[in-house]
């Protein structure tokens, strides 16, 4: 299934609007401002998180940088990262791919030499967990610090699987596997940090990518031979 740019673009930018409102603290105004802004400016989705991401991350720089630092390195700790990076892939990758056997994305570009596209996989995924970790288990957790459990575990589900409707996968699966996976990525990011969360996201991102890769139609006048 074809993401569904504008209608995905006019939720985030309504989302951010609401948080500007909502947002308790100035820290998280600034960023979702900013966030808005540049998505108002037509600023693609995964370079406006990242953006607003480090926005957030230098505006605290103590408070985001303990956050960020992992807690307890140890063998057992990487492996839970790799594993649920890994299992929240193969899922993700499963349905993305079904989706698409009917509607295949399509760019009108020269398709990319494979190492080029192996570079842009890994930068794009290491980009689009940065900015997302940094607003939903950082920003947004300030903001929901201190109420019930339960309470923030649907703020993350709700507000990740909705900002992922129009995303891969797409859809009311997509929502609640995105959903689910950010309440994993939260419990993560409490026990291990930040960091953590965002290597464990950013193995299932690039997994996606990768799967996907081979299913895009590159509709330019030249393709680069494989």
């Amino acid at each position: 299934m074809v993401v569904d740019g504008h209608r995905a673009w006019l939720v985030a930018l309504v989302a951010t609007a609401i948080g500007v409102v909502a947002a308790r603290e100035t820290v998280s105004r600034w960023t979702l401002a900013f966030l808005g802004v540049i998505l108002a400016l037509g600023v693609p989705w995964i370079l406006a998180p990242a953006l607003s991401g480090l926005i957030w991350s230098l505006s605290a720089p103590k408070r985001s940088l303990v956050r960020w630092l992992p807690r307890r390195l140890t063998t057992r700790a990487f492996l839970l990262v790799l594993a649920i990076g890994l299992a929240a892939s193969a899922v993700a990758a499963a349905v993305s791919l079904l989706q698409l056997s009917a509607d295949p994305i399509q760019f009108d570009l020269v398709a990319p030499a494979p190492v080029l596209l192996w570079v842009a996989i890994v930068v794009l995924a290491a980009a689009n967990a940065f900015g997302e970790e940094a607003l939903w288990r950082g920003l947004l957790v300030d903001e929901t610090r201190g109420g019930a459990p339960l309470l923030i575990g649907m703020v993350q589900f709700v507000s990740f699987g909705a900002a992922h409707w129009y995303g891969l996968p797409a859809g009311p699966w997509g929502a609640m596997l995105a959903g689910g996976f950010s309440c994993v990525l939260y419990w993560l990011s409490e026990r291990k940090g930040m960091l953590a969360s965002t290597t464990a996201h950013m193995i299932t991102d690039i997994v996606i990518f990768a799967a996907i890769a081979p299913t895009i139609l590159y509709t330019g006048w030249y393709s680069a031979p494989s």
